[in-house]
């Protein structure tokens, strides 16, 4: 059996995208400047089995994610509390 890596974070960009939180949800870190609303990234991280019995294994698999906004905001201290 294989683990579906590109399934599962298809589904984690459609579900974040439905929530309307997001002006972008990307599967990479972006090469340019985003958007001037908050943009989410996200790629994978370690996998790695949690247990295993004699016909099965259990996975963790780590996404990481990333917020963008723009940096040009007043005021600088209210970015970070205000995402």
């Amino acid at each position: 059996m294989s683990l579906d890596v590109a399934g599962v974070l298809a589904k984690l960009q459609s579900h974040a995208q439905s929530t309307g939180h997001f002006e972008q949800v990307l599967l990479h870190e972006p090469k340019s400047a985003p958007g001037q609303g908050v943009t989410l990234c996200m790629w994978l991280g370690p996998i790695f089995p949690a247990s295993s019995g004699l016909d099965n294994v259990s996975m963790v698999m780590v996404v990481l994610q990333r917020l963008y906004v723009p940096f040009l905001q007043s005021p600088e201290d209210a970015i970070d509390s205000g995402l």
